[in-house]
This record gives structure tokens, C-alpha cells and sequence, in this order.
């Protein structure tokens, strides 16, 4: 079956590539070669290639809704280690599939929320050229690049490809055109379609990983799920998000391996499939790219803005008072140590949910990767403030006690509160998970700013702004603003020498509008009655 393939593959090339004129785009990118890409598989019904996935730990394969949806778990098969769909490889491996499990939101018409997971019925057993592979944020400025390898067709309307093969591919692309009923940014992400890219995907790529380097880790950003055809030129493509499924994936799947695989040298594994890339079009690619840099310069100038981003810096440790407080596996705010046995954090964040809904994660900086100190505590009691107003958010504070105590360490311990110094420009440090975005998701790394105080809030209504009991921060010299999912994280200033808290983000009026909208946050020096009464006095600092 497989050679029967092969020959019709090598037919109808060669009579496309004959009479086409150069009107469709060749789509072929680079062979690879065993080694290059260990997390990818094939999904395969009857032993002929439908769609690409990922390894996400020895049980389970990510990859498309559009891929499996339709078909039962004994018609599907994964294979593992392959690089040709006609010859057998090395260590190449079929796996007969368990369960399949389609994102319950997934939408066929829109392609929204196009993933599934796929658990095999053995574990799969990893090797040089079998391995699982992390996944992470997308980094998505036109200078960023990413790198997709799949078995797709090599020109639009062709059959899969023989062997496995890459492309580079550029992000900051635009697909507004697709219209907003088939584009949601927040899951999904738009690439490719430069004059720079060396390929596009194609049909029988759905599923397959779009990779980038992240400081020397590969990483998986997303999932292939459709364009408007891989025949057209400078048509991007759309890939489902991993980043926003991070519940979904650690309640199906549980964690990744916390031996993290990586690839220190990412440089080792695609150098051989991107050699000859170069070698065959350097000179092409380098008139290209300038071509491509005047045509984006031009572009950019006068086009109207995007919505700004509000990601602050990625934080290398945790902050060790600030907790990220969850509902089913899913980060819903943020929050500080008080002592060993509360966390503060916004009445807002808590006041819909049940205490043993809740939970609370301490030692974190990655959302979806465990890090060295984290630990999950279940809630064990919550205390809203009794004049808590949900309208103005007057009173927007709560304590949550645990179900058992922190035990703390470098990165576990407890910050002190204090009044605010809001004289002259005084500056101020805010972390937590908040989107990067207005209306996007949690960042899935912890980010950190500078908050200038004090900020103008006079553009909110009087009863919005009640300056005894919040503080207005953030300013038009800020780079960045707090925004949704940050709520119920701490705003700390150094006082003498020390740090301590002066306020809980609260609201503002949006992340995404320039200038930076100053920041209501809850003042905590007007609640020392009331945090003592629920929970003692904080413990005396130890000199």
C-alpha cells in the first residue's frame, strides 16, 4: 500500500510541477532527517496519513478536533519515529489509540477550539528519536520565527508528502480577512504567509506543532488548523493556541514529564533540513527579505495601531508572597501570603465561588510547567469583607484560609502591608499572570512591572473612586498596566528597606487602551482591623 502510494505521489508531481506555470506556490520545504523533530507523529485511519500531532507525555498525543472528531478510537493509529509514510523506519512505531477526546467547545464551522487529545493503549516508549516536547506561549513580533514540519501535500489540492518535511515560519501575520466569526485571537494564533517564509502547511498538516524557541528550549505554540489554501501566495495560517488549554491538558493528561526534554542546541536538529533550503535560494531569500522588511516598514507606518501590549517582563523566580488562586485547574487571580495559614487577595476573584472550589498554588512562575517550590493547597474557609460592594467594588478584599499550612522557604514566604507612600512620583512593583492583552487569557509566565504612583483617577464616577479605602496607581510613563487576571495580586513598594504591601489590584478601565489607564487598587491600611480580627496579627519580623 505504501509504494502504491509513493507512485501516485511521484505522478501527480511531476504533472503538476509540468503544466503549472508557477501558478500555485510550491509548498515543499526541507526534508528531514531522522532525530529532527522526535516529538511529531503521524495519524494515520487504515494505514494512510491523515493529520500530524505531538507527544505531550508517554500516554498522550495533541493534535486537531478537525483531524478525529468523526472517527472511533479503533479506527485511529499513531506512528512515532517516522519520517517516511512508504518505508519502514528504525525505531519507527504504531500505537493503537484508547480514547479520544475533542475540546468540548470545539466548533466545526469556526475551527474555535480546534484540539483534541488522543490517549494511546500503551505507554510510548521514548528514545533519541521519540521524545515528548514542552509547550508554551507564543512570541509573536515580526522578527519571531517558528518552525512546522508535517507530512502535508507539497501544492494545494495534492495528496500528503512521502517524507517528513519543514519550513520556517514568520509571525506578526495579519488574518483579520478571514473575518471575526472564523478568527478569536485569544485561541488562535496567525502565521506565516511572508514572502520570507520558506513554505506554507497544507492539507494532511492539520495537528502538526508550530515550534519556537524559547532561550533554548523548542517549544510547541500551536496546532496547524486551517488556512485559505496552500496554493495562493502570502496567505497566513491559523493554529489552534496550546497556551489556553493548559487546564483542559493537565485535567485530561496531568502534568508533562518534570525531566524536561529540550533541545539546548536547537540549532543541531534542524541545521541538516535547513541547509539546503539556504544553499538552493540564499540569494533569492536575501533579495526577499529586504523586499519583505521595506514592504512591512511601509506598512506599519501607517496602519493603525493593534491593541497594546501589557506583559511587563518575564519573571526568572517566583515572587515568593504572591499565590495564583485556581478553579479547576484554571487561574482565575491573584493573591498574597498573609501568614503561614491565609492568603488576601480581592473579593471580586472569590465571592462566586465555593471554598472547595478553590485552591491555592504557592512557589509558581509557570502556569502549565510544575516549578521547583510549587505546592497546591485546597481552600479550606473564605471571608469576603462584609460591605464588599460588587457594583463600585468598595471593600473589594477577601481572606482565604487554608486547609493546611505553607511551609516556607526562598521561594514561599510572607510580606508585610503597609500605608502607601504616595508622595511625588513614587514608584511601585506589581506582579502576576494577567493577560498581555485586553480580554485575553492568563500569561502562562509570571510577568513583573514598574507602577508609577500616584495615578489620575478622576476619570472614574465618585462612587468608583473612594480614595480612603483605594489607591489610584499607574501612569502615561508606565509601560505596562495590569489587566484581567491579575485581580486580587499585590502592589508592593520599599519602604526604609523593606518591601511591603500597599494595595490589591481591584479594576481599571482596560489594559488595552494608550495612554496606560491608571489602576484602582484596594488600600490595605484601611483594613488592619478587619485582617487581624480574621486571621491575628502577622507574625514579627525576624532580624
Amino acid at each position: 500500500m505504501k509504494d502504491l502510494t509513493f507512485l501516485i505521489v511521484i505522478v501527480i508531481t511531476f504533472a503538476a510541477t509540468g503544466v503549472s506555470g508557477n501558478n500555485e506556490r510550491m509548498i515543499n520545504g526541507a526534508q528531514a532527517s531522522a532525530g529532527d523533530f522526535p516529538y511529531i507523529v503521524s495519524i494515520t485511519v487504515g494505514g494512510e496519513h491523515i493529520c500530524g500531532g505531538f507527544i505531550y507525555n508517554r500516554d498522550w498525543v495533541v493534535t486537531s478536533a478537525s483531524c478525529v472528531y468523526r472517527l472511533l478510537p479503533s479506527q485511529i493509529r499513531i506512528t512515532v519515529a517516522q519520517l517516511s509514510l512508504i518505508n519502514d523506519d528504525p525505531e519507527e512505531k504504531i500505537y493503537p489509540i484508547y480514547l479520544i477526546s475533542v475540546f468540548d467547545g470545539y466548533d466545526y464551522t469556526s475551527g474555535l477550539h480546534d484540539i483534541a487529545m488522543l490517549q494511546t493503549a500503551s505507554s510510548i516508549e521514548f528514545s533519541t528519536n521519540v521524545n515528548f516536547i514542552l509547550y508554551n506561549e507564543a512570541k509573536e513580533t515580526p522578527t519571531d520565527k517558528g518552525t512546522f514540519a508535517g507530512w502535508g501535500a507539497t501544492y494545494e489540492g495534492g495528496l500528503a508528502t512521502a517524507r517528513l518535511r519543514s519550513i520556517q515560519v514568520s509571525f506578526g501575520s495579519d488574518c483579520r480577512d478571514y473575518g471575526a466569526d472564523q478568527y478569536y485571537p485569544a485561541y488562535m494564533i496567525c502565521a506565516g504567509g511572508a514572502d520570507v517564509d520558506t513554505g506554507s502547511p497544507c492539507i494532511y498538516d492539520e495537528g502538526s506543532p508550530l515550534v519556537q524557541d524559547n532561550n533554548g528550549t523548542l517549544s510547541v505554540v500551536g496546532i496547524m488548523s486551517k488556512n485559505a489554501g496552500c496554493g495562493a501566495d502570502f496567505l497566513p495560517t491559523i493554529y489552534t493556541r496550546t497556551m489556553p488549554y493548559y487546564p483542559w491538558f493537565k485535567k485530561l493528561a496531568g502534568d508533562q514529564p518534570k525531566s524536561r526534554w529540550d533541545l539546548r542546541n536547537p540549532t543541531k536538529t534542524h541545521q541538516r533540513s535547513l541547509a539546503s533550503q539556504r544553499e538552493s535560494t540564499s540569494v533569492a531569500m536575501k533579495l526577499t527579505a529586504l523586499l519583505f522588511a521595506l514592504v512591512f516598514v511601509a506598512l506599519t507606518a501607517g496602519a493603525p495601531s493593534e491593541d497594546r501590549i501589557y506583559g511587563g517582563e518575564v519573571a526568572t523566580a517566583a515572587v515568593p508572597y504572591l499565590v495564583s488562586i485556581v478553579s479547576s485547574e484554571q487561574h482565575i487571580c491573584g493573591g498574597w501570603i498573609y501568614n503561614n495559614n491565609f492568603v488576601v487577595t480581592a473579593a471580586s476573584c472569590v465571592v462566586d465561588y465555593e471554598p472547595s472550589q478553590l485552591s491555592v498554588i504557592v512557589g509558581q512562575v509557570s502556569l502549565i510547567q510544575p516549578d521547583i517550590d510549587e505546592a497546591s493547597i485546597n481552600v479550606f474557609l473564605k471571608f469576603i469583607h462584609e460591605d464588599y460592594e460588587p457594583i463600585t467594588k468598595l471593600n473589594d478584599i477577601a481572606m482565604l484560609q487554608l486547609a493546611s499550612n505553607m511551609t516556607f522557604g526562598a521561594n514561599v514566604e510572607l510580606i508585610r502591608y503597609e500605608e502607601a507612600d504616595e508622595t511625588g512620583t513614587i514608584e511601585g512593583f506589581f506582579a502576576g499572570w494577567g493577560g498581555t492583552l485586553e480580554d485575553n487569557l492568563p500569561s502562562i509566565k509570571l510577568r513583573t512591572m514598574t507602577v508609577t504612583l500616584p495615578g489620575d483617577c478622576l476619570g472614574y464616577a465618585g462612587d468608583e473612586y473612594q480614595q480612603n479605602y483605594m489607591l489610584c496607581a499607574g501612569t502615561d510613563a508606565d509601560t505596562s498596566s495590569p489587566c484581567h487576571y491579575d485581580e486580587g495580586s499585590p502592589l508592593v513598594q520599599t519602604i526604609g528597606s523593606a518591601e511591603y504591601v500597599v494595595g490589591i489590584m481591584s479594576k481599571n478601565q482596560g489594559c488595552g487602551a494608550s495612554p496606560v489607564p491608571s489602576t484602582i487598587y484596594t488600600r490595605l491600611s484601611a483594613y488592619y482591623a478587619w485582617l487581624t480580627r480574621i486571621a491575628g496579627l502577622q507574625p514579627p519580623p525576624i532580624y
